[in-house]
């Protein structure tokens, strides 16, 4: 599900289980030099998930710098205790790490490379930045909000950035 209010970009991907951009330990010779094989749990996700992007986006990717928003929907395992799930249903239990869960960062590299790769931006350096959540949910998959942000130009100066780090110059 795509959604487009102004310039910002929304897409639900249901159904794709988060997986984090990880190395699989694999070394393989590539020419001179060993290079490391990346997982095939984390390759299938990211193939799904460009897919599944590319069909929601028609035309040129966008340009300039960007926010990307992603709230990440774990699964809730069968085998939690009801309460567990329960909790987990109503956000009361979140991810915790304590190596269970996967890492937000490496998630994040997953997504970034799918964005990429689905043609939604050029560069997965155009991101500056954005906030990120994990949380438990009965259906696994992304919400993902994208909003191109103002850059200046020779003939316009453009807005201030603005956030909670924002301190105001004296």
């Amino acid at each position: 599900m795509v959604s487009c209010y102004g310039l910002v970009v929304i897409i639900k991907v249901e159904g794709i289980h988060p997986v984090p951009k990880g190395n699989s330990g694999r070394i393989v010779r590539a020419g001179k030099y060993p290079k490391l094989l990346p997982s095939k749990r984390a390759m299938a996700c990211e193939k799904a998930l460009t897919t599944e992007l590319a069909q929601h986006i028609s035309g040129a990717p966008l340009a300039g710098p960007v926010r990307r928003d992603v709230l990440f929907t774990l699964a809730i395992a069968p085998s939690w205790p009801k309460w567990k799930q329960e909790a987990a249903r109503a956000r009361r239990y979140l991810p915790a790490g304590g190596g269970r869960t996967p890492d937000t960062g490496n998630l994040l590299k997953l997504l970034d490379d799918a964005l990429e790769k689905s043609g939604i931006i050029f560069n997965d350096s155009q991101i500056i930045g954005g906030e990120s959540w994990k949380v438990y949910g009965d259906v696994p998959g992304y919400l993902i909000r994208i909003e191109p942000l103002p850059q200046a130009d020779r003939g316009s100066p453009g807005e201030p950035l603005g956030g909670w780090f924002v301190v105001p110059v004296r």
